[in-house]
């Protein structure tokens, strides 16, 4: 049989997904670029890229409930009950078709209201792009469905379906290109739009004809376990918004350059997230979810500790080398036109700490990959709230005394307090799981970057010259060459390439 998204190891899944996410963040690079180039900066962009942010933060809300939720309790029913799962998945499927039903007519019968209730836009403003906010509505009923239907293949191991990922950038450079100077910042909407219709006809036609998806089929009650988890991520959700939107909203007040140095800084720093941690954890998240409920924790544990070292071996060198020459980074991506090194070094001293929030982002991750697979998240909300509570009480305690660079260290500090809770939460309620061996080697790796930055730094301090490129690369040799001799002293050189290679290899 010839599969649409042919079924895939998550060795092989995890290679495509960080594959196809690099090639969307570079292709969506150059979309930005171009609309800058093409638009400048007026109300209809404006418009366009609150948009776009908006159904970027409400979206990851939706796919935080499909992954961290439906998707693991869908797969525990398969497995101790075998036909449950379907009827959990078409339960929200038909939940969604309610939703977007809903969604669409708001955008048919009064888009621009309905937007000028959760903006500061003027009613004018928005009736003058009334089409684009129309066509916003459609594209974010599209997204949702999508994300749906994407997390149901993946459960079935169809994890080609990442290759659809490049299309998002690929469909509105097309239309920019070819309709940007007639239609403005409407062509990349419809790009837009066209790329999730495409996608969401593949997704269905896979599920029919390869899975023989019946989503007529119904019958299911939902179980209190689930509620609480859905309740519990749904708030989580809601709070970690709140904690992202604070912040902008008071370095806004703070003074002209304060929110566009961290926006180059988060770019930099998200980067990684993006590409790597967020794909790699999210496959992860699916391989646990079997183990555990085969009860196979033995080897549940094995991969858990492939996958922490894997991510934690690539993003500690990048967080430790590119702290140390976060100036010179900075200055080689952005330095242009009205950028100027006192800009780079605002930008360069919000990187800093952020570096270190990108580098715990990845073990928090996989942390939060055992709450789903065991469904404890309910038993761990009440937890949770500390860390959410304690940023909202904080940034604006930090931020008026220290200004706007404390923010990202006050990110850091509650990340890292999360990261403890979670540990010891998991240690005390998760007793199969080897949380002291994650810790262990954590440190070892981390351990060896801080000293393999030693000859690195010395280069950087006493014989780098003005040019950043040149001491980047220099001082990235350096480093390198000697994390490599550390890495392969201490073995986990050796055991990163077992994890990359097939396994009939070395």
């Amino acid at each position: 049989m010839v599969h649409l998204f042919k079924p895939t190891s998550y060795r092989t899944g995890t290679v495509l997904a960080v594959g196809a996410t690099s090639v969307w963040k570079f292709l969506s690079f150059i979309n930005a670029l171009l609309v800058a180039a093409y638009f400048g900066v007026t109300t209809e962009t404006d418009i366009y890229f609150y948009l776009i942010m908006l159904m970027g933060t409400t979206g990851s809300l939706v796919h935080s409930l499909n992954i961290t939720a439906i998707i693991p309790e869908a797969m525990f029913l398969e497995e101790t009950k075998p036909g449950q799962g379907k009827l959990v998945l078409n339960f929200f499927f038909k939940f969604y078709a309610v939703i977007i039903v809903f969604i669409l007519l708001l955008g048919v019968c009064s888009p621009t209201y309905a937007l000028a209730s959760c903006s500061r836009f003027t009613l004018e403003q928005l009736t003058a792009h009334t089409l684009l906010i129309r066509l916003s509505f459609l594209l974010f009923g599209l997204q949702l469905f999508a994300f749906y239907l994407t997390a149901i293949l993946e459960m079935y191991h169809r994890f080609t379906t990442s290759l659809l990922t490049p299309l998002n950038a690929l469909f509105p450079l097309v239309f920019l290109l070819a309709l940007g100077h007639q239609i403005g910042i409407l062509s990349m909407m419809l790009g837009f739009v066209c790329s999730y219709a495409i996608q969401v006809v593949l997704l269905v036609y896979s599920l029919k004809k390869e899975l023989h998806w019946n989503f007529a089929c119904g019958g299911y009650t939902l179980s209190s376990r689930l509620k609480h988890n859905l309740g519990s991520i749904g708030v989580q959700s809601v709070l970690n918004i709140i904690c992202g939107w604070l912040p902008i909203y008071l370095l806004s007040g703070m003074g002209m350059g304060l929110v566009s140095a961290l926006n180059y800084a988060k770019q930099l720093s998200e980067t990684p997230t993006e590409i790597l941690t967020s794909r790699v954890a999210n496959l992860s998240k699916l391989q646990l979810t079997e183990h555990v409920s085969r009860q196979d924790w033995q080897q549940g544990n094995i991969n858990y500790l492939a996958v922490n070292h894997f991510l934690f071996f690539l993003l500690a060198p990048l967080a430790v080398f590119s702290c140390f020459y976060a100036q010179e980074i900075v200055l080689m991506f952005f330095q242009r036109g009205a950028f100027t090194v006192q800009d780079g070094v605002l930008a360069a001293n919000f990187l800093r700490p952020l570096l270190f929030v990108m580098l715990f982002i990845a073990p928090g991750s996989l942390q939060a990959n055992i709450l789903s697979a065991t469904r404890m998240w309910k038993e761990f909300f009440t937890y949770s709230l500390i860390g959410y509570f304690l940023m909202l009480i904080l940034l604006p305690i930090t931020m008026h005394y220290w200004g706007g660079l404390a923010y990202p260290y006050t990110l850091l500090f509650c990340n890292l307090l999360g990261l403890s809770i979670a540990y010891f939460f998991l240690k005390r309620f998760v007793s199969a799981w080897q949380a002291t061996a994650t810790w262990r080697q954590m440190g070892r790796i981390f351990s060896l970057n801080i000293i393999a930055l030693v000859p690195s730094a010395i280069y950087g301090w006493y014989f780098a010259g003005s040019n950043p490129w040149i001491t980047v690369l220099i001082g990235g040799i350096i480093f390198v060459a000697t994390l490599g001799g550390l890495s392969y002293y201490s073995g986990d050189l050796q055991f990163f390439i077992r994890q990359c290679l097939p396994k009939s290899k070395i």
